[in-house]
């Protein structure tokens, strides 16, 4: 009963999670390429660095910056910085800067400069997801509705 459940658990994340995924690709993409098109260059001064710990592992920085739009007025944003950055950061080793790109239509759109685009990464692990959970849901509701195979008569 419980692995019954787990698997539609399961199966249930795979068709949820990809088309959500997908979605989340689409909009990341869109906005690194306005990024790429129509951002301007900034610097802002690092308020704050936050970390997640995974099994003692410190991982996932990101910082809380300050930093000015074009018509001078002050903006508050968090950019995801690299690992050894982060580390720096949060150690002392490093000064409290990081480069970064606006959107002067939506200053609340940012990212560090040297940020990569991962959503074509994102988009391929959201089909596979989708088409997994969908090839998964169509065996389960086959093996179902197939008749039990008949015992071999003895002769």
């Amino acid at each position: 009963m419980l692995q019954k459940l787990r698997s539609w658990l399961i199966l249930a994340v795979l068709i949820i999670g990809g088309p959500v995924l997908i979605v989340d690709s689409v909009k990341t993409g869109g906005q690194f390429k306005r990024l790429q098109a129509e951002g301007r260059d900034a610097v802002g001064a690092v308020e704050q660095i936050e970390w997640s710990k995974k099994r003692g592992v410190e991982r996932g920085f990101k910082a809380h910056v300050v930093f000015k739009v074009e018509d001078g007025t002050e903006r508050h944003g968090e950019v995801s910085v690299s690992k050894e950055f982060g580390q720096a950061l949060k150690d002392g080793n490093a000064a409290p800067v990081v480069k970064l790109r606006y959107l002067p239509s939506d200053p609340t759109i940012i990212r560090a400069a040297d940020a990569k685009d991962d959503s074509q990464f994102m988009l391929g692990a959201g089909i596979v997801m989708l088409l997994a959970g969908a090839g998964w849901l169509w065996w389960k509701l086959r093996s179902r509705k197939a008749p039990a195979a008949e015992p071999a008569a003895a002769t």
